[in-house]
Formats: C-alpha cells, structure tokens, sequence
C-alpha cells in the first residue's frame, strides 16, 4: 500500500485538528497510530515520557542502553517479545501498518528454570517427562495421570471457568497432594499469584496457547525499543505528529460524543485538541480520571479497579560485566539469550530470575556485557522501601553465585532502581474481569492495553485489540 498524498500536516502549535488523538505512545498506541496514519488518518499521539515507545523500550543510560526505559507510560512491558504460536497477532499487526520489525527467534528452550531446593537446571519446552519430575517434582509413578490432568485442564470450558479458582479445580480433579502440587508448582513459573486466586478458565487458555518469544535486533533501535521503534517511523512517514511530555487531563465532549482532549505539559501550559476519535491506549483505569466515572458504567469502572489490585513493584539490578560469567556445571561461558527464573524453597515458589541483554541486541552495550536481575514485588504489593526491595535482588544473587564460577570477579559496575506499578500483567491469570475495546457510555472513545477483553497472549493482546480498534474507526468515518 503506498503512503496516501494529502496535504501537509500543521506544525506543532498552529490549530489542533486531528482525525485522531492516541494517548499512550507504547506498543499498542503506536500500533493504532501506525495503522491509522497509513490509511490517511491526522493523528496525533500523545504521552508523558519525552519520547515513543513507553516501557516496550530501551532508555540510553551513560554507556548503555537499559530496558523499561518507561514505566510511566503505563502500558505492556516485557524484557521480550511475545507472540501466539496460534493467532500472531504481532506478526499481523506489523504486516498491516507495513512496519519494519526485525526479530530473532523463536528461542528454544523459551526459558531455563532454576529450582533451588534441588539445584535442578532444566529447560522448559524440553522433554516433558524431565520437566515434569524436575520441575513440577512429579514422581515419576504419576507422570501417566499428570499428563491426563494436564489434558484435562486444556480441554475445559475455558470461557465457563474465568471465575472458578485453579485451586477449586485442582481439588475436584486432582486426587492426591502430589499433583495437585505440580500445578502449583506450575503455576509458580509463570505467576506470583498464589492458585486461588488464579483463574483456571485463563490458566487453561494459556497452556492451550503457546506462547514463542523472540528478541528485536533493530540495528538502529537496541533492546526493546526495537518493537516500537518501526511503528514510530510508520507515523512520522505518513504524516502523524508526536506530543511528548503532555499530561491528558480531561477529554472533551459534545454531549457524549468525543471531540478531543486537553492536556498540559511539564510547566503547566494547556492545549486543546479537536478529534472525532480517541484511542486510551493505556491501562484503563486511567480513564476514571479523565472521563466521568458515571458515563463509564459501574462495570467498566470496578473492572479496572480490580485489575489494579494485581499491580506489582519490580526490583530491578543491571550490571555492567568485563566478559560473560563461566557456569560452574559445565565450566563453559554461558551463552543463553532468554531468561532464567528461579523457583524457591520446598513448595517452589517464585523466586525472581536474571538475563543477558547483550546476548539479544549488541547495541545494548556495544563494549561490554550486560546483566540484569529481576524480582516482582511478593503479595501484589509495593515494596515497603529499598531496602526490602534489595534484600529480594539479594536472593537472586545467591542462586547466580551457585550456577556461575566467576560471576563477581567480571563485574564491574551496578545500578538498582525500582519500577513502581503499575507495569506488570500479572493479572493475566487473575479472576478479574477484561476491558471492552470500545468504552462504553461515550461515542468516539476507545481502549487499547493488555487488559483488553480480546484474544491474544502478553504482548498479541495489545497488537490484536490495536487492529480491531483501527478497524472500528476506519469503518465509521467517512475519509
């Protein structure tokens, strides 16, 4: 498709007439943006960080780049790319607004899982008999009715079972401790979340949908930012403007009607701008601060707020190495590019993880090597203060000095931050509701995040409900 011709768009401070206004410039912003501005569309984007990409992005810090370079823009964030084996929305979403995505993968094994009680190594998406014993601690006697569980569970209802707790599941199909704690175990790997208060109808749709993960290797872009960073290019080709470092604080009406928002900059200056269409693509109880809270509805409303009950810190460390750590095992320099996750104590419980960015994007760190350490915050809460967030990174630090031989001998230098929530999905296997793409109550509003209520996996979410609300715009106005 080539680049529609129309007149030239007005410069930054002249009249503020868009087709569409996009707030939140992060992976699922861009993707609207990208679509509509290929089709002709006037579009603005907006966002408080001072450039696109959001937390899908990488922020140059001294003499590297680091991920989450934006958590602030409050949308899907991941050190990876995740796609459906089934759907591939993401490959979908690049193919339509014609961005130029480069990525490598899909890894395999998608993850290496550390279980420290132990000291099993074992990759996951191996043999299924050896995870299941050394991972999950299925005795080997159980493996025949663990593997009828396990089919058991693919094959319910899914969509029956949103509001059924895994826990409530595993009782009534599970006949003995033993595998009732390899689902847990299970459970564990991908979630912080504790079985009851996980869905076993999402549970279900997740491990009857693959999920392949592949790192971008943009050669201009490094780390993250080479997801975002195409469709960036796909809106300034085709016209579309960026408003970086704006604040929306009201979005405006005729009636219930949509006809553009208002936002203020970091001095307090406001605009006005006038669009038929507004795409929140951010996590959306956002909108209760901008939109009245009663046009919403009372279900759309409680929605995002349970979904803001699964908000996390993230206690981050990236350090800066001479070369790659040698692994103790085996006595070579590790050279695995994905993530490796730890699981703690008896019950296997999460336990945090590290890996090498370097390893994915050389432009990460052109001279060096990077490593990173990771640990959700327990309970779905904020830590309390840095201290207890250091002390979790501290925890990881005791399985690296297991695995590697060398690992403090070629470091060289470190950086702890904390990402406060909200930045993290781990709602996606939660029993709490997901958000409709079109946001009731107002004509001309839409939603695009993670939360929407679409099919898709982490990062296919955003891409899929991005389609679907270009399509819903293209196909009601009347360009």
């Amino acid at each position: 498709m080539d680049i529609p011709v129309r007149e030239p768009m007005p410069q930054w401070g002249e009249r503020m007439d868009f087709d569409v206004a996009v707030v939140g410039a992060g992976y699922g912003g861009l993707i609207v943006a990208a679509i509509l501005s290929r089709a002709g569309r006037r579009v603005l984007v907006i966002d408080e960080p001072p450039q696109p990409g959001g937390s899908c992005s990488s922020a140059w810090a001294d003499d590297m780049y680091t991920p989450f370079g934006y958590a602030t823009s409050r949308d899907t964030s991941d050190l990876f790319f995740f796609m459906s084996r089934n759907h591939r929305f993401g490959a979908l979403a690049a193919e339509r607004a014609q961005a130029d995505i480069s990525l490598e993968g899909p890894f395999n094994p998608v993850m290496r899982v550390h279980v420290r009680d132990t000291g099993d190594v074992t990759a996951l998406g191996g043999s299924f008999s050896e995870y299941a014993t050394k991972v999950l601690g299925i005795p080997e006697h159980l493996l025949g009715e663990f593997r009828v569980a396990w089919r058991d569970l693919v094959s319910i209802d899914s969509d029956s079972a949103l509001e059924v707790p895994l826990s409530s599941w595993m009782t009534e199909h599970l006949p003995t401790a033993e595998l009732r704690d390899g689902f847990v175990n299970l459970a564990n790997i991908f979630s912080s979340l504790p079985p009851e208060q996980i869905s076993a109808g999402r549970f279900a749709q997740s491990l009857a949908t693959p999920i392949e993960i592949y790192y971008p290797n943009d050669p201009t872009a490094p780390g993250m930012s080479g997801i975002t960073e195409p469709y960036v290019r796909v809106v300034r080709a085709c016209g579309g403007q960026f408003a970086m470092g704006q604040k929306v604080v009201e979005i405006n009406f005729d009636g219930r009607r949509v006809t553009g928002l208002t936002m203020q900059d970091g001095v307090s200056r406001i605009r006005t701008v006038h669009a038929s269409s507004v795409v929140f693509a951010q996590l959306p109880d956002g909108l209760e601060r901008i939109v009245d809270r009663t046009w919403l509805g009372d279900a759309f409303v409680s929605g995002a707020r349970q979904l803001r009950g699964y908000d996390c810190d993230i206690a981050m460390e990236i350090n800066v190495l001479a070369r790659m750590p040698t692994r103790r095992h085996d006595g070579q320099i590790d050279d695995y590019p994905s993530w490796n996750r730890i699981l703690k104590d008896t019950k296997r419980l999460y336990g945090g993880g590290w890996w090498f960015p370097s390893l994915t994007s050389r432009a990460m760190a052109p001279n060096k090597e990077l490593l990173e350490i990771g640990y959700m915050s327990p309970r779905l809460r904020p830590y309390s203060d840095v201290a207890e967030a250091r002390s979790a990174v501290a925890t990881v630090w005791e399985t690296l000095r297991e695995f590697y031989v060398d690992l403090d001998d070629v470091v060289e230098t470190s950086g702890f931050f904390i990402h406060r929530a909200p930045n993290n999905d781990e709602w996606r296997f939660a029993i709490a509701p997901r958000l409709p793409i079109v946001v009731p109550g107002v004509t001309g509003l839409f939603h695009v995040s993670a939360a929407a209520d679409v099919r898709g996996v982490v990062h296919d979410i955003d891409a899929n409900a991005a389609m679907l609300v270009a399509d819903q715009i293209l196909g009601s106005d009347t360009h």
